[in-house]
């Protein structure tokens, strides 16, 4: 039988050189775009140490909800789900350059970070603008630049937003809330005769700076006693110690963020007591207003009470 012209060879007759291998592909790290965040600048560049430290807030708090059970397939949706689609992060330079076409978030304050609601003629989103060189204690060094904790508690502020404000209402809400004393004396909250305060015990840092108010620090990053800015730093104070630490135990299913009766406080907070009073865990310490130890446990009662407080906000959203 003759051969057959090598131009009709079947396949297998024929002798193919080894296919190059596919490369396997290296996975892209997310970078903030893929977060839904966009960096805009006005007279001030972000610097690449400021991109870096948001990005690592950002991915914290994607690991907070992940541990929390929100809903979505992986970090980067499950942020989403909570922080919403897009928002805008802008750098405004100290002075407000002619012709800005920002003027409008120039009322944020200089050294200080600010949300601002969405401006259809101008940024149709959540804005957070910071501007200029980011205020600093003696003892809380940022060199003039937004570090990782301003970020998390500035989204803080967007959950807040984001949750229609229920965050800042159960924290400045008419209860109090207790810490493990037999007395059970006041954290945060009212008190008979007195007004709402936020208290100075229990953060995870305390820079004393009088009887009455502290100075900034890392997990008091707008220590006035407001509301909506101990809101923003008892999410700050969550995400670490969410984070570094077990997850609060026992909470009733019902739990009641604002209940007013004490009795009540105490029972669905009662294993924050029994915990230890100290561990490697960041935010949220066992510490009165000057840092130094508190049996009283104000920081394990805090963390215990915003953990049921977000389940409860969190299933009020359809977030879990």
């Amino acid at each position: 039988m003759g051969s057959i012209p090598n131009a009709v060879q079947p396949y297998w007759g024929v002798v193919y050189a080894p296919p190059t291998p596919t490369p396997t592909p290296t996975p892209v790290p997310a970078g903030l775009s893929d977060y839904g965040i966009e960096l805009r600048e006005d007279g001030l560049l972000w610097s690449a140490s400021e991109k870096l430290a948001l990005l690592v807030g950002v991915e914290r708090v994607a690991d907070v909800f992940t541990r929390f059970g929100v809903l979505g397939s992986t970090p980067l949706l499950r942020f989403k789900t909570v922080m919403g689609e897009w928002m805008v992060w802008l750098r405004l330079a100290e002075t407000q350059p002619a012709n800005s076409p920002y003027a409008i978030y120039y009322d944020t304050a200089a050294g200080e970070c600010k949300v601002h609601d969405p401006i259809p003629s101008v940024i149709n989103t959540l804005v957070v603008a910071c501007r200029g060189f980011m205020r600093q204690t003696n003892t809380w060094i940022t060199h003039g630049e937004v570090l990782e904790t301003a970020a998390v508690h500035e989204l803080g502020h967007i959950l807040d937003i984001r949750s229609g404000n229920q965050l800042r209402s159960f924290v400045g809400d008419s209860f109090m809330l207790p810490d493990c004393s037999v007395r059970g004396d006041r954290i945060m909250g009212t008190s008979s005769g007195t007004g709402w305060l936020r208290g100075q015990r229990g953060w995870g840092s305390a820079i004393p700076l009088g009887d009455d108010q502290q100075s900034i620090s890392q997990f008091q990053q707008n220590p006035a006693n407001s509301d909506i800015e101990a809101a923003a730093d008892m999410f700050l104070n969550w995400v670490y110690r969410r984070t570094s630490d077990a997850a609060p135990s026992n909470l009733p299913s019902d739990f009641v963020p604002n209940a007013p009766s004490l009795a009540v406080q105490v029972t669905q907070l009662a294993d924050a007591c029994t915990y230890p009073s100290t561990g490697a865990w960041e935010g949220f310490q066992n510490i009165n207003r000057t840092g130094n130890p508190d049996p009283t446990l104000p920081g394990n009662r805090r963390y215990w009470w915003i953990e049921g407080t977000f389940s409860t906000i969190f299933q009020n959203k359809g977030w879990q």
